[in-house]
């Protein structure tokens, strides 16, 4: 499911947790983590729109490729935080990123294609 761009971040992560001595499956699981963030917004799109989740989650991760929301969001965590009211900030941008993320995923599910690639390419 993941781009083509984010792959090797997660290969690396995979690498790096191995270098620890992890075992291969714990590493992998854990290099996952990072990417269940939007689950939630992606079950709940699915359930919405009556689809399988995997299908939301390649229109998710190819739009976000698009987009570069990736880095936007490496961005928003890259912010100094100076006490609680920047980091409350930081935490609604990144909400608001998301929710943005979320609603265009929708728009584009709606979009002609036979492919996450195709609806995204729309």
């Amino acid at each position: 499911v993941l781009s083509d761009t984010q792959r090797p971040q997660y290969e690396a992560s995979v690498q790096e947790w191995q270098d620890k001595g992890l075992p291969p499956q714990l590493a992998q699981q854990l290099s996952e983590l990072r990417y269940l963030e939007p689950a939630f917004d992606i079950i709940e799109t699915a359930r919405t729109r009556k689809l399988k989740p995997v299908d939301v989650s390649k229109v998710h991760f190819r739009l976000g490729e698009a987009l570069r929301l990736p880095w936007l969001f490496e961005q928003i965590d890259a912010l100094e935080v100076n006490g609680r009211w920047h980091a409350v900030a930081r935490g609604v941008l990144r909400d608001e990123l998301a929710a943005h993320q979320r609603a265009l995923v929708a728009q584009v599910l709606t979009l002609p294609g036979s492919s996450a690639e195709d609806k995204v390419a729309n």
